[in-house]
């Protein structure tokens, strides 16, 4: 999962495209972190994205698509109508 990554950025051109600065699409990334924070024996000690992202981003905002977003949500869509039906089932 990223912060103002490609995941997010395709959730927004799938739903807000209009909220999505596609000319700043490349800023966002020189300035990205490559990974969400330190990692320690599987434990991350960062509690905020300013200790190791130079502008807040984690991951390259400018790999998303609107195909993309529409997928993912998609599939979270199906995800939690299998976990309703289920808990409806019990």
């Amino acid at each position: 999962m990223s912060y103002g990554g490609p995941v997010e950025t395709s959730r927004l051109q799938a739903t807000h495209p209009d909220l999505v600065r596609e000319n700043r699409l490349v800023e966002a990334t020189a300035g990205a972190a490559d990974g969400w924070g330190e990692w320690v024996g599987g434990v991350n000690l960062a509690y905020d994205s300013s200790e190791f992202s130079e502008n807040g981003c984690v991951g390259d905002p400018g790999e998303g698509c609107a195909e993309r977003g529409e997928r993912l949500l998609d599939e979270a869509t199906a995800a939690l109508v299998a976990l309703l039906s289920r808990v409806a089932e019990r």
